[in-house]
C-alpha cells in the first residue's frame, strides 16, 4: 500500500513538473521577423526586429552577431529589448560593394533568426 502511495505521489509529481517546465516556455518564441538593410553613404547597418513579447526585460533579443564575407564583425549582448516590437538596432559596419553581411539575433528563451544582405 506504501509503496503505491510513493509510485502516485512520485508520478504526479513529475507530471506537474512536465507541466511546469511546458507552461514556463509556452510565450516562448523566436522572433517573428528581421529586416536588415545598409546606408552605404554613411556605413550603417540597420536592423529592425519584430520580436513581440509581453515583457521586454525577462523576454527579450539576447544577442545580434554580425558577419561580413564569413568573418565575424562583432557580437552585441543585450539583457533587455528597446520595446514590444518592433525596434531598430542601429551598427556602424564598413563595407563595400560585393561584401555579403550575415546578422544573427538569438531570443532570451527560445530561437534565433539570421538574415543576409548583399552590398551593391
Amino acid at each position: 500500500m506504501i509503496r503505491t502511495i510513493r509510485r502516485y505521489l512520485g508520478v504526479m509529481l513529475l507530471s506537474l513538473f512536465v507541466v511546469f517546465i511546458c507552461a514556463s516556455n509556452g510565450n516562448a518564441h523566436p522572433p517573428k521577423n528581421m529586416t536588415v538593410q545598409y546606408d552605404a553613404d554613411v556605413q550603417m547597418l540597420n536592423i529592425t526586429i519584430d520580436h513581440p513579447v509581453k515583457d521586454p526585460s525577462k523576454h527579450y533579443i539576447k544577442e545580434v552577431k554580425i558577419e561580413k564575407n564569413g568573418k565575424p564583425v562583432d557580437s552585441y549582448p543585450y539583457t533587455t529589448q528597446p520595446g514590444k516590437s518592433p525596434f531598430t538596432y542601429t551598427y556602424k559596419v564598413p563595407a563595400q560593394s560585393g561584401d555579403t553581411i550575415k546578422v544573427r539575433v538569438k531570443c532570451s528563451i527560445l530561437g534565433s533568426k539570421t538574415g543576409t544582405l548583399r552590398i551593391f
